[in-house]
């Protein structure tokens, strides 16, 4: 009896290679308070540089914890975790899901109103990442497509 097993995002994205640049604790439009970071990644070569890319405060650590050798500046009493492959390659594939359906389709299926500058906005922001992300993993796209995510 054979078993088959579906790849993981964290499995595939071992071969992912990151280089993180911190670019400070920002608020976007909304308010939201966030660690800015842009990065690059690699795969087989191929590099898919300057993403920019934004996690939440609290994967952030206590100060006293952090090495301190990661070469950018905390802001003070807490350390910026950096973004690691994995997720960066989950959260751009989130963001490209669903882009084969005309934008009326996307904006219902992700609960904006599609009388939305805003979301107008969003879905034109992710279609310039779909050929710089098909790229970046080339043959292995759809691998990564269908793998089980984070």
């Amino acid at each position: 009896m054979t078993t088959e097993t579906q790849d993981t995002i964290a499995a595939l994205a071992v071969d992912v290679s990151i280089e993180a640049a911190y670019n400070g604790r920002q608020k976007n439009e909304d308010g939201w308070e966030h660690d800015a970071w842009t990065v690059a990644l690699t795969y087989q070569g191929r590099t898919y540089p300057d993403i920019s890319y934004r996690m939440g405060t609290g994967h952030s650590k206590p100060a006293t914890y952090a090495d301190g050798a990661l070469g950018y500046q905390p802001v003070p009493g807490w350390q910026p975790t950096p973004p690691d492959a994995a997720d960066v390659v989950d959260s751009l594939l989130l963001d490209v899901s669903g882009l084969d359906q005309p934008f009326e389709s996307w904006a219902a299926d992700l609960g904006y109103d599609t009388d939305s500058r805003k979301a107008e906005r969003i879905y034109h922001e992710c279609l310039k990442v779909l050929p710089m992300l098909r790229a970046l993993l080339g043959s292995d796209f759809e691998r990564f497509e269908q793998a089980e995510r984070l």
